[in-house]
């Protein structure tokens, strides 16, 4: 059996091998907004801050991972409901795009929904990512 160097118990050892894990998820668990900080020990996991500062770190993980192109999914349903909230987001971006073209100024006027149209741009970048994974066969 390994050292204990992290203040583990037998229990969580067994689970969880690899000391490297237990030290990992110690640290994160002191982390404000981290998953884990809110409910860690003595603390009832009903503080108002702490919810909102682990909800905003979770929104912060999954728009990082929409943006990188890390939502992959082969779920139909998901690519349904992920290719039609990105053609409704980036819907002003290409009608601005097209007007432009046309001679018209309203890419100016739709300024104020260029990051919604960026994240449609991603939700349909990991639409595309998705059916190509999908139809070469990698599950």
């Amino acid at each position: 059996m390994a050292k204990n160097y992290f203040n583990t118990t037998q229990f969580e050892t067994e689970n969880y091998p690899g000391e490297m894990f237990i030290k990992i998820q110690n640290e994160t668990a002191l982390i404000q907004g981290w998953p884990g900080y809110r409910t860690r020990s003595m603390r009832s996991g009903y503080d108002p801050l702490d919810t909102n500062f682990e909800l905003a770190h979770i929104e912060g993980v999954i728009i990082r991972k929409l943006i990188t192109g890390e939502v992959i999914t082969t779920n139909p349903i998901y690519l349904i409901v992920m290719a039609f909230y990105g053609i409704v987001g980036a819907f002003p971006l290409f009608i601005s795009i097209i007007e432009t073209l046309q001679g018209k100024p309203s890419l100016f006027l739709m300024i104020p929904f260029l990051p919604q149209g960026l994240l449609g741009l991603s939700l349909l970048n990991n639409v595309y990512k998705s059916i190509k994974k999908l139809l070469s066969g990698n599950k």
